[in-house]
């Protein structure tokens, strides 16, 4: 078989004029691939690290100047698509004279082997060239469209750390777009309710649920906050909604979701934004979210793991000070913090009381909450192929 020519433009002179189809063609091949050749030549117009090979053994095959002579087209393309790789490609309409091989006739044969057109140039003199590749590249459905409903201040740390969160648990393909309740009025294959924060007694209105029933499907992911207020009615009716809730707290389960199948315990999946580390600055740091709003995420989250002791005004800034410091102090939002160290600890601390922080406990939590954050991932994108589909 012998060893592979490696590709190389060898003067200046060869790169002063190159023939321009074949310097169009060159820009359909990736840097350092394997190259099966075709018909004319491209070794010297080859991008840099190049290897000519068999078919057999390449990444890409550029079958070029070859189509219009081929006496059996069928046979020819089919003998390139059995190698399952991309193939380059140049047509010419005026090569095939009385052949009558039109573009769509072209294409026809490229999908009767299972190939489609990934993208195209036309170049001088009526030469159009086109990689394709095999159809199972292409996703058979179009994009799913997500609707992600935000329930606090988007200013707010919290909220911040769930935007990002919701994105990586979609498909690469998904539509996202981020809405209040009064804002969401389009139909959407999936309605992502809250970003991992807090839903309260106000949120629980007509029109919330006006926009969920235009959403195929609704997913919660939220805690709940205020609890005696919650009216349990209209809750029970948003729960029923959704085909799954993610709880933020298991405390959440047991107020309002025990014994229902459409109920799981996530955790807080915001900690996973803050890595597991030791704070070394002595002073201590007492914040809340008047200070958060105007400190970037990547900002607040560095603030309040690098100070040993922490007084967190805020939920999600307890959330981030427990993966470095080592005494933490809560104060205010009583409930959401409660059920975060129950979820975390097996019990709580009282407020105002500085407590040291159980780092294995923190350590493991973080570990469950990315095992249910992986299967949350793989359910939403089953849901999303399924609705897809369907469409």
């Amino acid at each position: 078989m012998g060893k592979p020519k490696i590709a190389a433009i060898e003067d200046s002179a060869q790169q002063a004029a190159p023939e321009p189809l074949l310097f169009a063609v060159a820009q359909f091949i990736p840097t350092g691939a394997r190259v099966g050749i075709a018909g004319t030549p491209l070794s010297n117009m080859l991008p840099p690290g190049c290897a000519v090979t068999p078919h057999s053994e390449a990444d890409i095959i550029a079958a070029i100047g070859v189509l219009e002579g081929a006496e059996n087209r069928e046979q020819f393309f089919g003998s390139l698509a059995l190698m399952r790789r991309p193939i380059v490609i140049d047509y010419r309409p005026q090569d095939f004279g009385g052949g009558g091989l039109s573009l769509y006739d072209l294409t026809q044969l490229f999908d009767r082997f299972g190939y489609r057109v990934e993208c195209s140039q036309a170049c001088d003199g009526g030469a159009l060239i086109m990689r394709l590749a095999p159809a199972e590249k292409f996703a058979a459905s179009r994009p799913p469209r997500v609707a992600v409903l935000s329930l606090g201040d988007p200013r707010g740390l919290g909220e911040r750390l769930g935007y990002h969160m919701v994105h990586s648990v979609m498909p690469g393909a998904a539509d996202i777009a981020h809405l209040s309740p009064q804002a969401a009025t389009e139909d959407v294959d999936l309605l992502i309710m809250g970003t991992g924060g807090a839903l309260g007694p106000t949120h629980l209105t007509e029109e919330l649920f006006a926009t969920l029933d235009r959403a195929r499907t609704v997913v919660g992911i939220f805690g709940t906050y205020y609890r005696p207020l919650i009216p349990r009615h209209a809750l029970d009716r948003l729960i029923e909604r959704c085909d799954t809730w993610y709880a933020r707290h298991e405390e959440d389960l047991f107020v309002f979701g025990n014994g229902l199948r459409n109920v799981v315990h996530l955790g807080d999946w915001r900690i996973d934004a803050c890595p597991l580390g030791r704070a070394t600055d002595e002073e201590p740091l007492d914040i809340g979210p008047e200070r958060l709003r105007t400190m970037t995420t990547d900002a607040a989250i560095d603030a309040l793991r690098r100070h040993r002791t922490v007084t967190a005004r805020d939920p999600s800034a307890l959330l981030c000070a427990l993966t470095a410091a080592d005494v933490v102090t809560y104060a205010e939002a009583v409930e959401e913090n409660r059920s975060l160290l129950m979820d975390i600890f097996g019990r709580s601390f009282a407020d105002g009381v500085g407590f040291v922080v159980d780092r294995d406990a923190v350590a493991r939590y973080k570990t469950r909450v990315r095992d249910n954050v992986a299967a949350m991932r793989e359910r939403l994108a089953a849901t999303l192929t399924a609705r897809s589909a369907a469409a």
